[in-house]
C-alpha cells in the first residue's frame, strides 16, 4: 500500500467537499436551522467557517467549524479532505480570535500535509489545547496502466470478488449498466440501505442537498455519473460516482444483498466502473473515500495507495483548555 505523493495531493486539495457547491448547498440546507452564525469577512480563512452555539453536557459551546460539516449536535454528509485556503498562514488564522469561541474543529484533515501542519504549529505557538479527535483513512486506486494489470496485483479473492464471478452473474440473465437521472437515482440508494441497514442512505434534508449539490457541481466541472446495474431489467446495485479534476470519487453505493450464491453485487459492480475508469483517458484515480464496508474492509483491498486522516480539536477558553486535559487524562487510564 502506497501513501500520498504529490499527484494525489492535488486532487485531494480540490475535492468535491471543497466546491462552492457543497459548501453553499450544506448551508443553505442546514445552517439556518442551528444556532449558528457564517463567519464571514474579507480574509480567506474567515469565510470558510461558521460558528455552532449549542449545549453539551450542560455546558455552552461555541464551536468554529469548516462549512460542509456537522459536528456532536448536528448530523450531516460526511465531507473528508478538508484543507485550510492555500494562502492561509498563521497571521490569517490569527484573525479567527475576532470571532467569540471556545473551540474549532477541523474535520478529516489529510494527514502530513499543508493545512494539518499549520494548524498544529498555530495551537502550540498560541498556546491552545491540541486534540486529536478521530482517525481514519481513506483509499484510491491509480489509473496508471491498464485494468488488466491492476487486476494481476490483487489478492486471489480480491480479484474474484471484483471481477471473476462476472461469469457467475451473467449465467443468472442479461447484465447491463444504465446511467439514471439523480432523483429516481437517490431514491433506488435508499431502497437498497433500508433493506440492507434498516434504514436509508438519505434523509428529506440529505436528499434535498444531495439533488441541490449535484445540479450545481456541474458549473464547477463535475460531472455526476449515477451507475445502475441491471440483470434481467432489475436494478440490482447503484454506484453514486462524481467525476472532478481527473478524479472519480465514489460518494455513495447501494446494492441487493444476498443476490447469487457467492457473489458480493458491491464489489463486482466497482469492478465494471474501474475497467471503464481505467479505459477511459481522462481521470487518473478512482477514490473509495473513507469507510468500511458491512462485512469486510474491502476499500483497503481494493486501493492501491490510502490517504491517513485526521480530525483535530483546538480549545481556545482555559476553562474548556482544562476541562478537555481532565478528559483526556482520564480516558488515557480508563482504556
Amino acid at each position: 500500500m502506497n501513501y500520498p505523493g504529490e499527484s494525489i495531493v492535488l486532487h485531494l486539495n480540490n475535492s468535491p467537499f471543497s466546491t462552492r457547491a457543497w459548501r453553499e448547498n450544506w448551508w443553505k440546507e442546514w445552517g439556518s436551522d442551528i444556532e449558528g452564525q457564517r463567519v464571514v469577512g474579507e480574509r480567506s480563512c474567515e469565510s470558510i467557517f461558521y460558528l455552532h452555539r449549542y449545549q453539551w453536557r450542560y455546558l455552552p459551546i461555541k464551536s468554529l467549524q469548516f462549512i460542509g460539516t456537522g459536528d456532536r449536535c448536528l448530523s450531516t454528509p460526511r465531507a473528508e479532505y478538508l484543507a485550510l485556503p492555500s494562502d492561509a498562514n498563521v497571521g490569517l488564522l490569527d484573525s479567527l480570535f475576532e470571532v467569540e469561541w471556545t473551540e474549532a474543529v477541523f474535520r478529516d484533515l489529510v494527514a502530513g500535509q499543508e493545512s494539518y501542519e499549520l494548524l498544529l504549529f498555530w495551537a502550540r505557538t498560541r498556546e491552545m489545547y491540541l486534540r486529536t479527535i478521530h482517525t481514519d483513512s481513506a483509499y484510491q486506486i491509480s489509473l496508471k496502466g491498464d485494468f488488466s494489470g491492476y487486476l494481476s496485483r490483487l489478492g486471489p479473492n480480491t480479484r474474484l470478488k471484483l471481477y471473476n464471478r462476472r461469469k457467475r452473474l451473467t449465467s443468472m440473465g442479461s447484465v447491463r449498466e444504465e446511467l439514471w437521472s439523480v432523483a429516481p437515482f437517490l431514491e433506488l440508494l435508499n431502497q437498497f440501505h433500508s433493506k440492507r441497514w434498516g434504514t436509508p442512505c438519505f434523509n428529506s434534508r440529505s436528499l434535498r442537498f444531495q439533488r441541490r449539490f449535484l445540479a450545481d457541481i456541474v458549473q464547477e466541472g463535475g460531472r455526476p455519473e449515477l451507475r445502475v446495474l441491471m440483470v434481467n431489467g432489475e436494478p440490482v446495485s447503484g454506484l453514486y460516482n462524481l467525476v472532478l479534476g481527473g478524479c472519480v470519487y465514489n460518494i455513495q453505493s447501494g446494492f441487493l444483498e444476498n443476490y447469487g450464491k457467492d457473489i458480493a453485487l458491491g464489489t463486482l459492480h466497482l469492478g465494471y466502473a474501474l475497467e471503464d475508469a481505467f479505459a477511459c483517458q481522462g481521470p487518473a484515480w478512482f477514490d473509495l473515500l473513507a469507510g468500511q464496508g458491512k462485512n469486510t474492509d474491502y476499500k483497503r483491498h481494493l486501493a492501491t495507495h490510502e490517504t491517513p486522516l485526521v480530525s483535530l480539536m483546538i480549545v481556545r477558553h482555559p476553562f474548556y483548555r482544562f476541562m478537555y486535559r481532565m478528559l483526556d487524562w482520564w480516558k488515557s487510564f480508563r482504556f
